[in-house]
């Protein structure tokens, strides 16, 4: 039986890996991994299904300079190769070499005649050749021997082309595929063929006569219309017939055992993994061989033994603390055990909370007295001169607060450290950045907690397997701070992140404890009104249709819609004509029904997103909702929310006015609401020095009327609400880089007229065209741009040669510098106010620029004044800085 090898035209592979996903994957600088992901996963695939022992890969290199003799035009109408997809060409060869996979490239030469030529000397040699390729051009070298195996989309399966079944590809037979292309031609390679006669049509010239010689031999006896376009296009069917024929004569050596697969060079290639941040597949290649650093982990069986562990504790200064719950929610945790380090490879795990009677297995150890802990490890924890680490520490600092236990002294939070080298990136957790980091894969939550199909509770493991587990999670905590510190020093991130950041993590904390009271009653009145607005709307809805129908299927919308109503219609999905917001927006042009389901729509999501989401996350415990302030999650610096993401309760119209009523007090409070004034845009006047835009804040002038007489040429009484609407469009376009098309879709006008807008807004503020452009040229010689705090923000597709790509990066760099040093700015704020706000209130709420405080009504007017002293003041400006303030019974009385 004849040895079977294996050959793959790199090249095609690495352009459909680098198109196939919609939402390109990028590393945590940005850059596009796509293509080197698919051709692994790719070539992966064919290893783990077909075992092969010998393989190649193909790629082009340089100019095809013998088809473009024949014909210069020659795949002219492709598009140049993205510049993103050319800087990993290089990193493939290095992953295919490490998985000891044979790369072939002949300068001047195409990987599919590379292909043929090996084919037909890997024949020769007495070898199976398998081509791997969609290409129907590789159908020409198909006989006998050589098949075709076509590989499946993602997880589909690869089909198999052989001698027997090839002509149902392509209605040809192999040794024809060549004369089929010759006379078809290709329009994505711009290959002319013969003009009007397509596939069906040489398919059936090549059923009547064997060959294109044989065709033309017999040209009188074609019908007359095909005929003429022969004759027509001889020249261009014999011309194109050269360039679609592959070359089998390079200078190649076959050697069979420059092909054969040879074991992977393992360090090589899960260092490249790891560089690549291709963590799925670290996790497949490295296997043990991450788990080098892995350190002695112990249990802490008694009383005596902790207070050893503190003393030497005491004797560090320090120690990595890590607690495991029962719940993911602090505010109702319960502990089930703590874990400490204190030196890297070693870790302890001290039981408190694991039900031992419950537990599926036996256990070996016991837990330790929760009270007894609580008071040894609560004055060391509570002690201000011993430092303490963490991963995600204001998780801990809320259990524990539940046990009255204050964590005194957090120094430094390695998720918190970890964002801030690498803002673009959206995953800051343990085992994500262990792995980036350290190369060190940990164990995960469910490896220990996995039973079968089930997932047995964190408490009810045997002690041991939680202390491997825990004391694991404290000790690589200890090794990451170890790696981070020095980096935040190199990256002149110390500063912010000491002075910033950790007492930030502090004042999170006591607003996540703290809560915000809801009026129950308020919103589930507020809902039965929603409904009763919901049903009239229905019943108008059916109305109009002329039948009853669910308004919640797409499928019977559409139906009514475009087959009933026969409304136009140009966007299609998978599941048929589009039913979204834009086009039910354009179709309420043309009938009233489309108004009313978008109607319906917004009573549907506030019911369901607002008012029962908000009443389902009121705490029984505490009758109060627990937002998570999220410190980690956006690139540009500032903070999000969740349960409830609080930036997306509306603040305009009935319903957001409706909602934040229901956001009370308790009595005897107040709430003030402090909002800094269109701080984005004095940020941009402080960084620009752009000397209109800072007199016209000097002179508290209306920004927005400022701008609007300047780039309308209007003295301030002939201005209109519209002017205003515009010149604020056109202020914060800015900001966002918006470009004259964005702008003309904002505020519905021509695109010559938004560019218009523009180019007077620049020769308005000419200083701030030129920060602008500063911006620009740092982020391309430096790779990021920095906020005013030297917050950093890595852009790697700053320099692309792709036009759109280069300019959303550009985009990014103005919007980042403006809006992350907004974010420096009210983080300042919060810590600032938070040391000096005491007992008279505590801040509860931060949305986009605004602070709510729930304030103790004897001291409303003092915290108003520190508020106000404080944001104003937070980082000095050029120019001044004005925070207004509302105090009221509820959320919307305070902000009004």
């Amino acid at each position: 039986m004849k040895k079977r090898i294996f050959f793959v035209d790199g090249t095609a592979l690495a352009y459909r890996s680098f198109f196939a996903i919609k939402e390109p994957l990028r590393d945590s600088k940005g850059r596009n991994t796509s293509a080197i992901y698919g051709v692994i996963m790719s070539i992966m695939k064919i290893l783990r299904e077909e075992k092969p022992e010998y393989m190649g890969v193909a790629f082009d290199a340089g100019r095809p300079e013998r088809r473009l003799k024949i014909h210069p035009e020659y795949k002219s109408t492709r598009a140049k190769m993205p510049e993103e997809l050319k800087e990993q060409m290089p990193i493939i060869k290095d992953v295919l070499d490490a998985i000891s996979i044979a790369v072939c490239e002949i300068e001047g030469e195409e990987a599919d005649d590379v292909v043929a030529t090996l084919v037909v000397k890997a024949r020769e040699a007495g070898f199976e050749p398998i081509i791997i390729t969609s290409d129907k051009d590789f159908f020409q070298l198909i006989d006998e021997q050589t098949k075709i195996l076509q590989p499946g989309k993602w997880s589909l399966p690869s089909t198999w082309w052989d001698y027997s079944n090839a002509h149902k590809r392509l209605g040809v037979k192999p040794e024809q595929v060549v004369d089929f292309l010759a006379i078809m031609g290709d329009a994505s390679d711009n290959i002319p063929g013969v003009e009007g006669i397509g596939e069906k049509g040489a398919q059936k010239l090549l059923s009547d006569f064997k060959s294109l010689e044989e065709i033309y031999n017999n040209i009188n006896s074609i019908p007359e219309k095909v005929r003429e376009k022969l004759i027509e296009g001889k020249d261009s069917a014999f011309r194109s017939r050269e360039i679609v024929k592959l070359k089998t004569d390079l200078p190649i050596e076959f050697d069979p055992e420059k092909f054969r697969i040879r074991e992977m060079k393992k360090g090589k290639l899960i260092e490249l993994l790891r560089k690549l941040e291709f963590h799925s597949l670290l996790k497949e290649f490295g296997g043990e061989e991450l788990k080098k650093g892995k350190g002695k982990y112990e249990v802490v069986e008694s009383i005596e033994k902790l207070k050893e562990l503190v003393k030497r504790i005491k004797d560090k200064g320090y120690f990595a603390l890590d607690t495991e719950t029962d719940s993911l929610s602090p505010i109702d945790a319960n502990l089930v055990g703590i874990s400490i380090a204190i030196d890297e490879g070693s870790g302890y795990y001290i039981p408190v909370g694991h039900k031992l009677n419950d537990s599926l297995v036996r256990q070996k150890y016991n837990n330790l007295d929760l009270n007894e802990i609580i008071k040894i490890l609560g004055e060391m924890i509570e002690n201000e001169e011993i430092m303490k680490i963490g991963q995600n520490a204001k998780y801990d600092i809320l259990v524990l607060r539940n046990y009255g236990i204050e964590l005194k002294n957090c120094g430094f939070d390695t998720m918190i450290a970890s964002y801030l080298i690498d803002p673009g990136s959206h995953q800051h957790g343990l085992d994500y950045i262990a792995l980036r980091y350290l190369n060190y894969k940990m164990t995960t939550y469910k490896e220990v907690t996995k039973r079968g199909k089930k997932e047995i509770p964190f408490g009810e493991l045997p002690i041991e397997v939680a202390c491997e587990y825990s004391a694991e999670d404290a000790d690589i905590t200890l090794r990451l701070k170890n790696f981070f510190e020095p980096k935040l020093n190199d990256y002149g991130l110390k500063e912010v992140f000491e002075k910033v950041e950790m007492p930030l993590m502090y004042v999170l904390a006591d607003m996540e404890y703290a809560g915000v009271k809801l009026e129950r009653a308020m919103l589930e009145d507020f809902a039965k009104e929603v409904r009763k607005r919901m049903e009239v709307c229905a019943n108008e809805i059916y109305e109009l249709a002329g039948e009853r129908f669910n308004i919640n299927s797409p499928a019977q919308l559409q139906k009514i819609l475009f087959e009933k109503l026969n409304l136009p219609s140009a966007k299609k999905t998978k599941t048929g004509k589009s039913t979204d917001v834009d086009v039910l927006e354009k179709l309420a042009e043309h009938h009233p029904l489309p108004k009313k389901i978008l109607e319906y729509r917004s009573y549907s999501k506030l019911i369901s997103t607002y008012i029962e989401s908000l009443i389902g996350l009121i705490n029984p415990k505490t009758g109060r909702i627990h937002a998570s302030f999220n410190q980690v999650n956006t690139a540009t610096g500032r903070l999000s929310s969740s349960d409830p993401n609080l930036q997306n309760i509306p603040i305009r119209g009935e319903f957001g006015r409706e909602i934040r009523k229901a956001f009370v007090p308790e009595e005897g409070y107040v709430f003030l609401s402090a909002d800094y004034s269109q701080i984005d845009l004095r940020l941009l006047a402080h960084l620009s020095g752009d000397p209109i835009l800072i007199s016209a804040f000097e002179a508290d002038k209306d920004i927005h009327n400022t701008t609007a007489m300047l780039i309308l040429n209007k003295k301030e009484d002939q201005l209109t609400p519209e002017d205003r609407r515009v010149a604020k469009t056109v202020n914060f376009g800015i900001i966002y880089g918006l470009s004259p098309y964005g702008l003309s879709q904002e505020l519905n006008i021509e695109v010559d007229e938004a560019k218009r807008f523009i180019d007077n807004y620049f020769n308005t503020y000419k200083r701030t065209k030129e920060y602008i452009e500063e911006v620009k040229e740092f982020a391309r010689k430096n790779g990021y741009v920095q906020t005013i705090l030297g917050r950093k923000r890595y852009l790697s597709e700053i320099n692309s040669d792709n036009k759109n790509i280069r300019a959303y990066a550009e985009r990014i760099a103005i919007n980042t510098s403006v809006q992350g040093s907004s974010a420096d700015l009210i983080k300042v704020a919060m810590v600032n106010i938070h040391k000096k706000l005491g007992e008279r209130g505590r801040m509860i709420i931060q949305v986009h620029d605004e602070l709510l405080f729930e304030v103790k009504e004897e001291y409303a007017d003092e915290v108003k004044e520190l508020v106000k002293e404080e944001m104003e003041n937070a980082i000095k400006l050029r120019l001044p800085v004005k925070a207004e303030i509302g105090i009221g019974k509820n959320w919307f009385e305070a902000h009004s």
